[in-house]
């Protein structure tokens, strides 16, 4: 009976040291989770900087793009006023001659 009783205190005991060390791994494991769930939260961060770095070019490429379009468009308008100023005064010269 001593025999039977000292073994059934090695399988308790080998028991609890399981049930310790299966509490220890779960616990590496939650921590190893949650660092794995920084990293995963810090690339998103980056993704994110990298994108917002990126929108912010691209808007300042439109920007400028539609800055020299207005200007392009203010430039052939001046050029078409002075054309029409231009067109202008040759006729005024020509019914000048003609008339004279």
């Amino acid at each position: 009976m001593g025999v039977l009783a000292g073994k059934v205190g090695d399988t308790l005991e080998l028991g609890g040291l399981l049930g310790t060390k299966l509490l220890k791994l779960t616990g590496a494991l939650l921590d190893l989770a949650g660092l794995v769930g920084q990293l995963m939260l810090a690339l998103v961060k980056s993704v994110v900087s990298a994108i917002e770095g990126l929108l912010a070019l691209h808007h300042t490429v439109l920007e400028r793009t539609n800055l020299a379009l207005t200007l392009l468009v203010l430039g052939l308008g001046g050029l078409l006023v002075l054309d029409d100023l231009l067109f202008s005064l040759e006729q005024s010269l020509f019914f000048l001659r003609v008339s004279a």
